[in-house]
């Protein structure tokens, strides 16, 4: 690809692919679909999310703390349910996309990995738009055993979230549950 960062040290479950690497002004438009597909057949089906209730609000806080950028990050667990949270620098400082730094993104892959956790949802947040995948979210999504979640800035006081599975241009939305602390 034209223009594209080489990357070559990967680790062993993960491989690094567009937009984490490539910059987001160097896509080919013609690789962007022209509309989207909410579907219910998927190819591997993805287990609802399960958040607790204080990562779900460290989320939201790094949304708020970021905004009027879009804010992003990892989170990791087992069997949907999430248990690590990894904020991340929006090295594109956008309020409309956002790119994640390889190196940061390779650190917290292999520590996904040593600690026995699964890639569980690439986040991110959109400042002036609801908690649904853009044209450009859907391209973006190159993890499809991940889900993606998205917290909208909107509102004021409430800040609405929603997660999808995002499958070769699909977009299939997944139930949040949110459990209480003890």
């Amino acid at each position: 690809m034209k223009g594209a960062t080489v990357f070559n040290r990967h680790s062993s479950r993960y491989i690094f692919r567009p937009p984490f690497i490539v910059r987001l002004e160097e896509f080919d438009e013609e690789r962007l679909p022209t509309r989207f597909e909410l579907s219910e057949a998927m190819e591997k089906n993805l287990p609802d999310l399960e958040i607790p209730e204080d990562l779900l609000n460290r989320l939201i806080e790094h949304a708020r703390q970021e905004y009027p950028l879009e804010s992003c990050g990892i989170l990791a667990g087992k069997n949907g349910k999430t248990t690590k949270f990894y904020p991340m620098e929006n090295t594109q400082k956008s309020s409309s996309c956002y790119l994640m730094a390889p190196e940061e993104q390779l650190r917290v892959f292999q520590e996904i990995e040593k600690e026995g956790l699964e890639l569980s949802v690439i986040y991110h947040s959109h400042p002036h738009s609801p908690p649904f995948p853009s044209q450009r979210d859907v391209v973006s999504a190159f993890y499809p055993d991940s889900l993606i979640l998205i917290i909208s800035l909107m509102e004021d006081k409430i800040s609405p979230i929603g997660a999808f599975q995002i499958e070769k241009g699909k977009i299939q939305p997944r139930v949040v549950k949110v459990i209480q602390n003890k």
